[in-house]
């Protein structure tokens, strides 16, 4: 048998002068060396022990590379949702594979060498020692190799799909695990260059469902997490040789190079050290559970990463107990490096040596609401609740199942609410100095400049689209979707009309124009009386998206010649800039289809069904573009300094990120979440039955 591994664990020097955090001989007290927040909550991590480098994927399909330092080397974002990741035990070669069938083939430093398809439904992948190879399993029961170019190089059939693989490092075999209880070795065998050939050397069965599996340098000890089951421990040849009952769910069990000292983590929260006989070095209480543990190849540190995305590195030999519970920390502590300045990330590897290379300080920050105020009294009025962020002045307003508007100041103190309002629904609208609320049958203008509620008397059923500009324009309303009317802020109408189709759209302008689309795929544009001032129409007949442009609340902001109304063809992927008659002033065509139409400061964004967006200047030039992602963007708002942030939230954290993606901060979503409203100064956001805020500055 010819062997293309030929690292062992007597190949293993410990060598303390290259471990900055190591502390020979110290006490057994474990100290935390570093903590690093990835950008996402973690979906998982690989350590190359060579190299000393970290591989870390997060939820949005970020790739990153840290040093033992906990300082990030190059970054690179995934094309598609990954499924599983893994790196080489020298750090040459990184394997990322995606749940479209999709695998790439990274260098050390993140550059594409090889994207091509791999088996349909994979499940778990693996690297030999050298990256000479790599495995990548489905779950039709199939394990497929991979040389290190990305070239096919053979494929194994079993009988239940493997949900966990790994090389061992000293021989020419790998190891593997499915979720019914089923553990095997294969050796490999190369008949020719660049060829695999793989034969199962043992099997052997549990009644235990097997979670991770971990292998020394030799391959004489091998881990499986069993869960309750406790750590089952495996020789050579298949053999179970017991088991390390470390208390809770066992998830996580890993080992050195040598395998004299071994960690695992509990579904409990708990981390364990061990040595090899079984006696317990060090039990720590963690504030959650654990996402990853990986330990270094001469067991002086382990990492662990909670599912958040909070990765620690603990030294096993520091000096300082650890004399508290540990917690996550508001921003990574990685040490200064001199690392080139940071990189914008494209939507996929760059072909190249390296990928975007990022230094410490661009780690995002967790966050905690600034204050939090009970609002609801059950869950339904909670879920029911419509929010509204007004920047002049700055105020809160919540309308809930009562029918009346509340205001609060950014401080979270009440600032007065309106009367009771008749109807059903909840509808909140802001514009400078003034906010609306209205139900279906009922409208009320407060004017936060003087501090007078005006309620409207224009006899309202079933009110669908509103719009309001008091100081320049009054309101629009549509009712029924199909009429619709402009009034004065003292109730009086202005003019009011019957339409012969449902409006999809409605936008106002301060010189009193108002611009509507329908579902006949028209866009309509009236005169301050109620005249017609002009139309276009869509060449499919497809309902459009409408907004305003930038500027449009504006007097006098209205000239022939600027950009007055912005229309989205959603499935005929156009985006349109009108002149304030409807007449199209410029088009720019999409790469798919979209969703929704967004304007914060000047800037124009379309966002895709999947999360992707563009954004466009006034002139319908391309800004930027951003890769899609799986949380559901909300908002896009204008803050100080002119720059776009995007709001996006997740079923446990709230994200506030740049157009292009990089997240600034998150914060941890422990509650059930509600409305949510962005102004320029922070988010508004319903925790469970309270109202929370999260400034953009601390």
């Amino acid at each position: 048998m010819s062997s293309f591994n030929s690292a062992s664990a007597a190949d293993w020097v410990d060598d303390d002068l290259n471990d900055p955090g190591s502390e020979g001989g110290g006490s057994p007290h474990p100290i935390e060396a570093w903590s690093h927040l990835t950008d996402f909550p973690l979906q998982g991590m690989a350590f190359a022990p060579e190299p000393e480098r970290l591989l870390v994927w997060d939820e949005s399909g970020l790739v990153i590379l840290l040093n033992a330092h906990g300082q990030r080397l190059a970054q690179v974002r995934a094309p598609e949702p990954i499924a599983a990741a893994s790196i080489s035990g020298d750090g040459s070669r990184i394997a990322v594979v995606m749940r479209g069938a999709r695998f790439q083939l990274l260098d050390e430093g993140l550059g594409l060498v090889k994207d091509r398809a791999c088996v349909f439904d994979p499940v778990a992948v693996a690297l030999d020692a050298h990256g000479r190879y790599t495995a990548i399993s489905s779950r039709s029961c199939r394990i497929a190799f991979y040389s290190r170019y990305g070239v096919a190089a053979g494929t194994h059939d079993g009988h239940q799909p493997p949900t966990q693989l790994t090389f061992i490092p000293g021989r020419a075999a790998l190891v593997a695990a499915t979720s019914a209880g089923t553990l095997l070795e294969l050796d490999l065998n190369e008949p020719q260059a660049g060829r695999l050939a793989a034969s199962v050397r043992w099997q052997t069965f549990s009644t235990a469902r097997v979670g991770r599996i971990a292998v020394d340098g030799d391959g004489d000890l091998i881990l499986a997490s069993c869960h309750n089951l406790g750590v089952q421990r495996y020789d050579g040849r298949g053999r179970n040789d017991g088991a390390y009952q470390v208390g809770g769910t066992v998830t996580h069990a890993v080992c050195d190079m040598p395998g004299r000292c071994l960690a695992a983590a509990t579904h409990e929260g708990e981390l364990i050290v061990l040595s090899r006989a079984g006696s317990i070095r060090t039990r720590l209480r963690l504030d959650g559970s654990i996402q990853a543990l990986e330990m270094d190849g001469l067991g002086r540190y382990v990492i662990y990463g909670t599912p958040q995305g909070e990765l620690t590195r603990l030294n096993l030999n520091g000096r300082a107990p650890i004399s508290r519970a540990l917690r996550p920390r508001v921003a990574g502590r990685a040490e200064t490096s001199a690392l080139a300045t940071s990189a914008p990330v494209g939507s996929g590897p760059v072909r190249g040596r390296s990928a975007s290379r990022l230094n410490a300080a661009t780690e995002p920050r967790m966050r905690r609401p600034a204050w939090r105020v009970p609002v609801a009294t059950d869950d339904l009025q909670a879920e029911t609740a419509v929010l509204a962020v007004l920047d002049q002045p700055p105020r809160i307003g919540l309308m809930s199942r009562s029918n009346r508007l509340e205001l609060f100041d950014f401080t979270g103190k009440r600032r007065g609410r309106t009367p009771e309002l008749h109807g059903s629904g909840r509808l909140l609208q802001a514009c400078p100095h003034w906010m609306a609320a209205a139900t279906d049958r009922s409208l009320a203008l407060v004017d936060l400049k003087r501090g007078t509620v005006h309620p409207l008397d224009l006899d309202l059923v079933q009110l669908s689209h509103l719009a309001i500009q008091p100081d320049s324009y009054g309101v629009a309303v549509v009712m029924e979707c199909d009429r619709i009317g402009r009034a004065t802020t003292a109730g009086r109408w202005v003019w009011r009309t019957e339409l012969h189709h449902r409006v999809e759209d409605l936008a106002i302008a301060a010189d009193g124009l108002t611009a509507w689309t329908g579902d006949d795929g028209l866009l309509r544009v009236t005169g301050p009386g109620g005249n017609r001032v002009g139309e276009f129409r869509d060449d499919q007949g497809e309902p459009l998206a409408l907004v305003a442009a930038p500027g449009m609340h504006q007097l006098g902001a209205t000239t022939a010649s600027s950009v007055a109304w912005i229309t989205l063809a959603r499935r005929g992927q156009v985006a349109r800039g009108h002149a304030a008659d409807g007449s199209v002033v410029w088009q720019t065509p999409l790469p798919w289809e979209s969703w929704g139409l967004h304007v914060a400061g000047h800037h124009l964004i379309v966002v895709g069904l999947d999360g992707r967006l563009i954004a466009l200047d006034l002139k319908g030039r391309p800004l930027t573009q951003s890769a899609g992602h799986r949380h559901r963007v909300l908002r896009f708002v204008e803050v100080a300094g002119g720059e776009i942030r995007r709001i996006t939230l997740s079923d446990q954290h709230l994200f506030c990120s740049t157009l292009t993606g990089e997240t600034i901060w998150r914060a941890l979503v422990e509650s059930a979440t509600g409305a949510l409203a962005v102004g320029r100064d922070g988010v508004a956001l319903m925790l469970g039955r309270d109202l929370a805020w999260f400034p953009f500055e601390e």
